[in-house]
C-alpha cells in the first residue's frame, strides 16, 4: 500500500524532495508530486552548485507526469533536456541516460514514431546490459517496453519472446510479485488477446489486477488499464455485460483520479463503445464514442492503439 508522511514532512532537500515526489507518483498523488517537483526544479534553476544528476532526474519526473496527463509534446521536452543534462557531463552511453531514452521512446511510440521509439530502446538496453548486467529489473523494464513495439508491428512472436526473457529476470531475482513483473504480465495479455486467447489474456489481466491493487490499493491510476484490458477480454470472450461491468470500473476510476478530459478517460470510453455495440445498444456506443473524440480533439497526443497497454513502463524503475 502508499504510504508516507504528510506533505509538511516534505523536507525541502532536493533529494529527499525527489524521493518524496516519486512516492507520490507511485501512489497516484500526481498534482502534488508535480508541484513538489516544479519547486525543486526553481530550486535548482537558483543554486549555483546543481547537481547534474539532480536536475535531469527532476526533468524526467515532470517528463513522467506530463505523458500521464497524456501531454507528449510536453513530456519530450523535459526528457529532451534531462537527456542533455546528463550527455553535458557523462556522455550518452550513461547508465543515468537509459531510463529517460527509454521514457523517451514510450512517448514517441505514442506519437506513431515508433522506429525511432525502438532505436532508443535498443540504445537502453544496450546501455543497461553493459553497465548492469543482462539479469537486471531494469533491463525488464526495457525488454517489456520493445515488446510493445513488437505488438505494434503485429510481430506477436517477437513480442512474446521479449516478454518471457523479461520474466525470466525476475524470476532470477525472486521478484516475481513485484508490480514490475505484473506489468510484464498484463503485456502478455495485450499480447494474448491480440492472438485471439481471450481466456489467457483474462487470466493475465486479473494477476495483474490482484498485485497492482495489493501494492497500491483500489483507488491508484495504474489500475485503469488493466481493469479496461479485462473488460474489453471479457467483450472478446463473449461476455460484454461482465466486459462493461469492468469497463465501467475503469471509465469511473479514470474519471475520478484523472479528471473527465483525460486521453485516458477516452481510451476507456472507446473501448466501452465496443462493447455497448455487442450489446445492440448503438445510440449509447455512438455517445461514447462522440464524447472519446472531443477529449482526443483537445489533447497532443491523438495516437492510443486499439488495446489499451500500461504506462507503467514510463516509470522510473530504478524508484523502490
Amino acid at each position: 500500500m502508499c504510504v508516507f508522511g504528510a506533505t509538511s514532512e516534505l523536507v525541502a532537500a532536493d533529494d529527499s524532495a525527489l524521493n518524496s515526489a516519486e512516492q507520490l507518483i507511485r501512489c497516484g498523488k500526481y498534482a502534488v508530486a508535480e508541484a513538489l517537483l516544479r519547486d525543486t526544479s526553481q530550486d535548482l534553476a537558483k543554486s549555483e552548485h546543481k547537481n547534474p544528476s539532480t536536475l535531469a532526474r527532476t526533468l524526467n519526473d515532470l517528463g513522467l507526469l506530463a505523458a500521464y496527463r497524456g501531454n507528449y509534446l510536453e513530456a519530450a521536452d523535459y526528457y529532451r533536456r534531462s537527456l542533455s543534462t546528463l550527455e553535458a557531463t557523462y556522455g550518452n552511453d550513461g547508465a543515468e541516460s537509459a531510463q529517460t531514452l527509454n521514457n523517451l521512446a514510450s512517448v514517441y511510440l505514442a506519437v506513431g514514431r515508433i522506429a525511432e521509439s525502438e532505436r532508443m530502446r535498443r540504445h537502453a538496453l544496450e546501455i543497461y546490459t553493459r553497465s548492469l548486467g543482462p539479469d537486471d529489473p531494469k533491463v525488464a523494464a526495457v525488454l517489456n517496453g520493445l515488446a510493445i513495439v513488437a505488438v505494434r508491428r503485429n510481430q506477436n512472436t517477437e513480442a512474446v519472446a521479449l516478454l518471457r526473457r523479461a520474466l525470466a529476470i525476475f524470476q532470477v531475482n525472486q521478484t516475481s510479485d513485484t508490480v514490475e513483473a505484473a506489468s510484464i504480465d498484463n503485456s502478455l495479455g495485450v499480447v494474448a488477446l491480440a492472438d485471439g486467447d481471450c481466456q489467457g489474456s483474462r487470466l493475465h489481466f486479473q494477476s495483474t489486477l490482484v498485485i497492482y491493487e495489493k501494492a497500491w490499493g483500489p483507488d491508484n491510476p495504474q489500475l485503469i488499464k488493466p481493469l479496461a484490458n479485462l473488460g474489453v477480454a471479457d467483450v472478446f470472450c463473449g461476455c460484454p455485460l461482465e466486459g462493461v461491468t469492468e469497463l465501467t470500473k475503469a471509465l469511473n476510476l479514470a474519471e475520478r483520479v484523472l479528471g473527465s478530459e483525460h486521453p485516458e478517460v477516452a481510451q476507456v470510453l472507446s473501448n466501452y463503445a465496443m462493447a455497448l455495440r455487442r450489446l445492440k445498444r448503438k445510440s449509447d456506443a455512438k455517445r461514447m464514442e462522440k464524447r472519446a473524440r472531443e477529449i482526443l480533439a483537445q489533447s497532443s497526443g491523438d495516437a492510443l492503439g486499439r488495446y489499451t497497454v500500461d504506462i507503467g513502463d514510463l516509470a522510473r524503475s530504478g524508484a523502490q
